[in-house]
């Protein structure tokens, strides 16, 4: 990873988030020639990242990145497809046999997150890792003043564009006048297990119970991801932030419990995130543009968190260096896109949410199959 000498120059374009929006944002400005780009990630892809699947069509971003075969080399696992316990008692079965663009992926985020960022270095962009941005001051025209802080100290730069990716807290469009239209917010809990037998399904497993439902999905280095998802009250209710209590839990479903019976959990640590669902009311302004999670966030049940993190670093390149050039007109379809993309979404996740009937009056699914606004 690159570390620049020259920590006080201008940047044409500084991207403040490290994750696979912002990496992609940063490696297409930097693939379309656009001069001194700015990748700062705020940590250095060694911690624990969620998020592992993607989809067939994801093959698409990642050849028009150029980084396909790159990708391959990686050495993630295939996603053969899903089985969910979801509106029956009975598992039903949706394989990619007959995608036209072959299986998906269950990646290693740490690793995939890395690999975005040491290529888009490899392209040409500046990257600062253990840095944080602090403050962002618009100098009008002339584009924003950046307060950063790390290892080696704080330190302003200029930045013509500043893009905010730093994922759902959207922090540096909201301080520039942003607001997040909220729909939805989840908590889940996760945790890791190893594989003990190599025999074991490159599916994706999805149960649901009366108060939420679960998820699994093999990762490479013989590893699987678990997790619940919920309401935090709900959740907080049957101590599943608690070790025992989740493990409990988990050896009640029906079907879970019996897939994970050869695995060993890797650590007792469990890891508590949030998931919002949320658009941004505008994704771009005068030389800033949100991109990712930053710029709206789906609930993890659509399984598009990456594919569009990655589709709208794609376009944010695109239309940034088009604005770049004196011209607005992929700016503004980029917010139109943006908007539209969560619309789709919206309808989707209503749509998944009202093919489970069978707990009507449980809190978890009247509270979902009630936020149906678009």
């Amino acid at each position: 990873m690159i570390r620049d000498p020259q920590r006080h120059r201008p940047y044409g374009v500084a991207v403040i988030g490290g994750g696979p929006a912002g990496s992609a944002t940063a490696l297409t400005l930097c693939r379309l020639g656009v001069p001194d780009v700015l990748l700062v990630e705020a940590q250095d892809y060694q911690a624990v990242r969620l998020g592992e699947s993607i989809p067939p069509e994801t093959r698409q971003l990642l050849e028009s990145l150029g980084v396909w075969r790159a990708f391959l080399s990686e050495g993630h696992e295939p996603a053969l497809g899903s089985c969910s316990a979801w509106g029956s008692d009975e598992m039903g079965y949706n394989d990619f046999l007959y995608n036209p663009h072959g299986h998906g992926w269950h990646l290693d985020r740490r690793r995939f997150d890395a690999f975005l960022a040491r290529t888009a270095a490899a392209a040409g962009a500046v990257v600062f890792l253990h840095t944080r941005c602090r403050a962002i001051e618009s100098q009008g025209k002339q584009g924003f003043r950046i307060r950063l802080e790390g290892v080696e100290g704080p330190t302003e730069i200029q930045a013509r564009f500043i893009v905010d990716a730093t994922g759902s807290t959207a922090r540096l469009a909201r301080s520039l006048g942003a607001v997040r239209r909220c729909h939805d917010r989840l908590s889940y809990v996760a945790a890791f297990f190893n594989r003990t037998r190599d025999a074991f399904s490159r599916l994706t497993w999805l149960e649901a119970v009366e108060y939420g439902w679960w998820y699994s999905a093999m990762l490479p280095a013989g590893r699987v991801a678990v997790a619940v998802a919920g309401d935090s009250d709900s959740l907080k209710t049957k101590a599943l932030h608690q070790p025992e209590s989740w493990r409990l839990w988990l050896n009640r479903t029906r079907h879970l419990a019996g897939h994970l019976a050869d695995c060993e959990q890797a650590t007792e640590s469990l890891y508590v995130r949030t998931a919002a669902s949320f658009v941004l009311d505008r994704p771009s302004g005068p030389n800033w543009l949100a991109v990712g999670d930053a710029a709206s966030a789906y609930d993890p049940i659509s399984s598009q968190g990456i594919y569009k993190s990655l589709l709208e670093g794609l376009e944010a390149g695109h239309a940034i260096a088009d604005g770049l050039s004196g011209k607005s007109r992929k700016l503004e379809r980029y917010a139109t896109s943006v908007a539209d993309r969560f619309a789709d979404y919206l309808r989707l996740r209503n749509h998944l949410y009202d093919l489970e009937q069978r707990w009507p009056r449980a809190p978890f699914w009247a509270r979902r199959q009630a936020r149906r606004s678009v």
